[in-house]
């Protein structure tokens, strides 16, 4: 656990906030959830993977680069912090 100093109205108060340690490794069963489930999403990120398969931001970001070269997403926008992407629609 992590403790933090937190300063209110002068007074000092610690606030105990849990540390969420995030794998690094990725099964194949993870990434065929990843292929099937981003068509019921409307943008998909990589900060919305990594939370809710609780991987790392650098291996959301990995996983949907390789999906875009497969052609199952295409990216929106991107910006120095961010990059958006959107499922292709499969007929």
């Amino acid at each position: 656990m992590l403790a933090r100093l937190r300063t209110l109205r002068g007074k000092r108060r610690f606030e105990v906030m849990e540390r969420t340690i995030r794998s690094i490794i990725t099964s194949d069963d993870i990434i065929k959830q990843i292929r099937n489930e981003i068509h019921n999403m409307r943008y998909i990120t990589p900060s919305s993977i990594a939370l809710k398969y609780n991987l790392r931001l650098s291996v959301a970001k990995d996983i949907l680069k390789q999906l875009e070269g497969e052609g199952k997403l295409t990216r929106v926008t991107k910006n120095r912090r961010v990059i958006v992407y959107k499922p292709i629609a499969t007929s």
